[in-house]
């Protein structure tokens, strides 16, 4: 290919690449024409604007100059005001970082050269760059050991990085003789391994601030103390326990040390007997697997001044051997303690072998106490004031995600100077009155995502509504009734107090009213004008008196089957019957109980064959009632004038109301004499016509069906012959 074609080509990409460049600050970043509203406020601060010779974007005092991989061998002039510059992603090596590459960075004070090819940087280099206070060397794979020496000489240098550099730690030698004022340096993500000696920066006088996090060490070990670092991370490594800190004879490290990270590390065993940090300030050991926190580990003998503790997630341990983290009684026995972090730890607060009683004993001036993502199950207020109850100080409490359930006026009682109380996603079924009385100061309540379904009146005094700036409450099954107007009220004309209709105003419904927001339900003041106790009563009396007639009802239309039933259980035997037979005084042998339209079968087939063949005597109303007398007194006599009583059921029958009359009266004299009815069906009676007496008659009496078939005729009279088989004449025999 011809070498001017090459260059054509070249330019036209050099020329593409600029003009991508340029809209990427003006359009991508900063909102371009085709931007939307949303796009150009998010970014804060004035538009990025391209900048040094267009290969670069600057806003306000930072030039972004990086990601050119090779295309940029040189640093392009910049405005005067830039004064912090990103020069990484853009393949510089060693050979193209002559002493006079940063000519015109002049004004610069912060330098990125991450992701590069850097091997070596002499201190010459940085002749020009008499402002320089941060240098960032990160990822440069290859960089030499020998390089930090260079560039913690540079006077005006204050912050070194060099993380994932896959630097050793520094050795003995290396900055002896140098004369530092770097503050701080980063050495993350250097794995190492084994034991990372850091007496290597003993010589760095000034040195505040070290990063050592990621470098997969178990240990750290110095033969010479760093006096003036007050800063130390060593997360993300190996450590199995708590690193020593002590020379002999108790003399500390790090005398200087305020700020110790030992986050994400491997710790089980927790033992401070070597710690030697006096001056430590926060101590933040999260992420780890401790066991136990045995008695006097965070002790005021061991750590003198500590304020901050943070011992977040330590459920990593259970997760793994299924154990709950323990803490003995006296573990934190220390009056400067003022935050305790304790999340996600699942501990068993309830159990004394997992928290002892005296846990936070002496920390009177604890005053931030986090306790989210634990089991507060089963704690009720005995054993919640026993742990916490002389923790008066405290201004801070967070108790979410941890199964709480108990909530009574004695539980934050004694919590005077409360002023956030964190009580979201538990298991809170109400509030009761003046629960949060005691509470003077408290300005955030969060009880979201709990059981709550009512708030009224009288569950927050004046003094907590005129306190409170900030109150959550979402996400709980509201009952919207009469109850919840008041809050109801409350929540329409206190907007920003709800903090979450902010964001989410769906997140206050009626459980009971579905697709009903909080805010939108109405009753009638009618409707409330009754107290909840008056409607109870009212709702309890007419529930009383609903049952009672409904079992009235129940008991009158089966009063025959109770009765027949009752009668069936506790009539006697044969002998008041046989007594009563034996008597003289009947007018009758039987009385047959019959609906006028079925005369003409009593006349045709019941009469000729009961008195003429059998020979006895029946009291048949059209026959036998005497007349001009009352027909209730003649029925009345002509029952009691009979031996048996015969009903014969019809369709008839059913519906004639003489013949009801006489079957309750018959069914009445049947058990007052210990007897027993005969009944006989001249037709098919459907159960749905049937009167509730006659029911009861034919579930509780066998009865006889007659039929015109020959055979079935004959059947019926020789089972009717021998239900009247008491009271037949006793025949005489000749021989």
């Amino acid at each position: 290919m011809p070498r001017a074609v090459v260059c054509l080509m070249w330019w036209v990409w050099y020329f593409a690449y600029t003009i991508v460049r340029i809209h990427s600050c003006t359009s991508d970043v900063a909102g371009g024409p085709d931007a939307s509203l949303h796009d150009v406020t998010r970014v804060s601060g004035p538009p990025e604007r391209p900048c040094g010779e267009r290969l670069c974007c600057c806003r306000s005092q930072k030039a972004d100059c990086s990601g050119h991989r090779g295309k940029l061998n040189y640093v392009p002039k910049l405005p005067d005001d830039i004064t912090d510059v990103d020069l990484s992603g853009n393949s510089f090596t060693s050979d193209v970082l002559t002493s006079d590459f940063f000519a015109n960075l002049t004004h610069v004070t912060s330098l990125d050269l991450s992701r590069n090819n850097i091997t070596w940087l002499p201190r010459s280099v940085f002749r020009f760059t008499g402002k320089l206070s941060e240098l960032f060397l990160n990822e440069n794979k290859a960089l030499q050991l020998e390089t930090l020496r260079e560039v913690v000489s540079i006077r005006t240098v204050r912050h070194v990085s060099a993380k994932g550099c896959n630097l050793p730690p520094p050795s003995a030698d290396l900055f002896i003789n140098s004369t530092s004022s770097v503050y701080s340096i980063r050495l993350d993500s250097n794995p190492h391994g084994g034991t990372y000696n850091l007496e290597g920066l003993c010589p760095l006088e000034s040195l505040h601030r070290l990063y050592i996090a990621q470098c997969d060490f178990k240990q750290i070990s110095s033969s010479c103390p760093l006096p003036l670092i007050s800063s130390l991370d060593l997360s993300g490594n190996t450590l199995r326990e708590f690193p020593k800190m002590c020379f002999g004879q108790g003399r500390s490290m790090f005398p200087s040390l305020t700020y110790l990270d030992l986050r994400y590390n491997r710790i089980e065993e927790l033992s401070t007997a070597d710690v030697c940090l006096p001056s430590l300030i926060t101590l933040d050991m999260s992420f780890n697997f401790v066991r136990m926190y045995p008695t006097g580990t965070f002790s005021s003998l061991k750590f003198p001044i500590l304020e901050k503790l943070r011992l977040q997630h330590q459920t990593r341990y259970w997760d793994i051997f299924k154990v709950n983290t323990r803490i003995q009684d006296y573990a934190f026995d220390n009056s400067n303690l003022q935050e305790l972090d304790l999340r996600h730890n699942e501990l068993e607060f309830a159990d004394r072998g997992s928290v002892g009683t005296h846990a936070f004993a002496n920390c009177h001036n604890l005053r931030e106490l986090y306790l989210s993502s634990n089991n507060f199950s089963d704690v009720d207020d005995q054993r919640f004031l026993s742990l916490f109850g002389h923790l008066n100080s405290l201004n801070t409490l967070l108790l979410s995600n941890s199964k709480f359930e108990l909530l009574t006026t004695k539980t934050f009682a004694n919590f005077h100077n409360l002023l956030i109380l964190s009580l979201d996603s538990n298991i809170i079924t109400s509030i009761p009155d003046g629960a949060f009385d005691h509470l003077d100061r408290l300005e955030m309540l969060m009880l979201s995502n709990n059981k709550i379904k009512t708030i009224d009146k009288h569950t927050f005094s004046e003094n907590i509504q005129r306190g409170l700036r900030a109150l959550t409450l979402g996400l709980n099954p509201f009952q919207c009734s009469c109850e919840l107007l008041w809050f109801q009220r409350w929540f329409r004309t206190h907007q920003k107090l709800f903090t979450e209709r902010l964001v989410d105003d769906n997140s206050y419904r009626c459980q009971n009213i579905p697709g009903v927001a909080l805010a939108n339900f109405s009753m009638t003041d009618q409707a409330c004008l009754l107290s909840p106790e008056v409607s109870l009563f009212i709702i309890q009396a007419c529930s009383v008196v609903i049952v009672t007639l409904a079992l009235v009802s129940f008991v009158f239309r089966y009063r025959w089957h109770i009765r027949l039933l009752m009668y069936e259980v506790f009539r006697g035997r044969d002998d008041l019957r046989a007594q009563r037979l034996l008597s003289n005084s009947f007018d009758y042998d039987v009385f047959v109980s019959y609906a006028s339209q079925d005369l003409p079968w009593v006349r045709q087939q019941l009469m000729p064959n009961l008195e003429i063949e059998l020979g006895l005597r029946l009291c048949v109303h059209e026959r036998d009632f005497i007349l001009g007398r009352n027909i209730v007194d003649n029925i009345v006599h002509s029952v009691d004038s009979s031996k048996k009583i015969l009903m014969v059921f019809s369709a008839d029958f059913v519906h004639s109301q003489w013949c009801q009359f006489e079957l309750n009266l018959c069914l009445s004299h049947v058990m007052d004499h210990d007897d027993a009815l005969i009944v006989v069906c001249v037709d098919d009676v459907m159960s749905r016509q049937m009167t509730s007496a006659m029911m009861a008659v034919l579930k509780t009496t066998t009865y006889i069906q007659w039929q015109e078939q020959e055979d079935a005729v004959a059947s019926f009279w020789g089972r009717l012959h021998l239900a009247l088989s008491e009271i037949l004449p006793q025949r005489e025999h000749y021989v």
